[in-house]
């Protein structure tokens, strides 16, 4: 999976998504307007296998990407939620996929790659952000500095991303 070239926030891939899922479903003569996020796009019959096809075909046009046969399964793309999931994943640079797996091994019950807010979301509490600063200074041979240790350098990916390179981490 390479990474995609759009950036836009979870919200905004899912009310995407849900556009173009409509669309195609109201070329085949069904109303999905009412398709829930987390409801089964296939079980729910709004879109026949032509349409699930025009789906993939669009998510990868549109973002960028070839989306391994590996990864066509209902777990990434059966549901509105799930490819927007996905599709978050498959954007973030090797230093934010680094990144993530260390924080899945803090709080393994959270998809870190689907919030822009760890703290604000819950997903951190400050011993988390102790734990994740001595795992990242072991990771990367870095030893981040106390006044370096607060909620903005900590908020997403893309901000510890920002306070590795800091560090001189690529």
């Amino acid at each position: 999976m390479r990474a995609a070239k759009r950036t836009m926030n979870s919200d905004e891939l899912k009310a995407a998504i849900h556009h173009k899922t409509i669309e195609i479903a109201s070329a085949i003569g069904h109303d999905a307007a009412g398709l829930r996020f987390d409801e089964s796009i296939p079980a729910s019959g709004m879109l026949d296998s032509a349409g699930l096809l025009e789906l993939i075909v669009w998510i990868e046009t549109q973002h960028g990407l070839s989306i391994p046969e590996a990864d066509l399964n209902v777990e990434n793309l059966g549901t509105i939620d799930a490819i927007a999931r996905y599709l978050r994943r498959a954007r973030l640079s090797p230093t934010a996929e680094k990144i993530a797996g260390i924080l899945n091994d803090i709080r393994p019950e959270f998809d870190f790659a689907d919030s822009d807010d760890f703290i604000g979301d819950g997903m951190l509490d400050s011993f988390d952000v102790v734990t994740l600063v001595a795992d990242l200074d072991k990771a990367y041979g870095i030893s981040i500095e106390g006044v370096a240790i607060v909620p903005e350098n900590f908020q997403n990916l893309t901000a510890i991303e920002k306070l590795l390179q800091k560090y001189g981490v690529p």
